[in-house]
């Protein structure tokens, strides 16, 4: 693991200085943690990986990507995409539950989805529905089988450009990391 401390250093570009400061230890401390002389604690072991976005699993195994965006970037990074407050706010809460509460809303999500896209697909009034010309619904059940639809395509609009993004975003962790080397 000491090896992988320099190499992180390194790659922030930081002095030992800097990088101690960062995580609360001295300069001293960080040059005896990447000589191996000193055992890294827990403790600063998680203030590396929460101060420097690193991955727990790349620290202690040198497996995986170097570096994570934290959720906070993350919801950043939607903002600045043009997200409303709305989504940002669920992505939020979605990222704050445990990975078990997670696996069971994507299951449960996506049992939701389809059935309102069966819903939608055996409702739905014919022809085309854009944003510009809205349809004229003849009755409640109409505009809610339209609006089931459309929460379903969102849905998965969103489950996709998550998907994309967390891809760019291990593909700038691999460039940095092939570049570092």
């Amino acid at each position: 693991m000491n090896e992988r401390v320099f190499e992180l250093r390194k790659t922030l570009k930081l002095t030992q200085k800097a990088f101690g400061r960062k995580i609360g230890i001295s300069e001293s401390a960080v040059s005896s943690m990447e000589s191996g002389r000193y055992n890294i604690s827990d403790t600063v072991f998680k203030l590396m990986c929460q101060n420097f976005n690193v991955s727990a699993e790349w620290l202690r195994t040198g497996n995986g990507e170097m570096f994570v965006m934290s959720d906070d970037a993350f919801i950043k990074l939607l903002r600045e995409k043009g997200h409303d407050d709305l989504t940002c706010r669920i992505t939020k809460s979605y990222l704050e539950l445990p990975k078990s509460s997670r696996d069971v809303f994507n299951q449960e999500l996506l049992k939701l989805a389809s059935a309102i896209t069966a819903d939608a697909t055996a409702d739905a009034p014919q022809g085309d529905v854009t944003d510009e010309q809205p349809a004229a619904f003849e009755n409640d059940d109409e505009l809610r089988a339209q609006a089931k639809k459309e929460a379903a395509q969102m849905a998965a609009k969103l489950e996709e450009e998550i998907y994309n993004e967390k891809r760019r975003v291990q593909s700038v962790s691999t460039l940095r990391e092939s570049s570092a080397v």
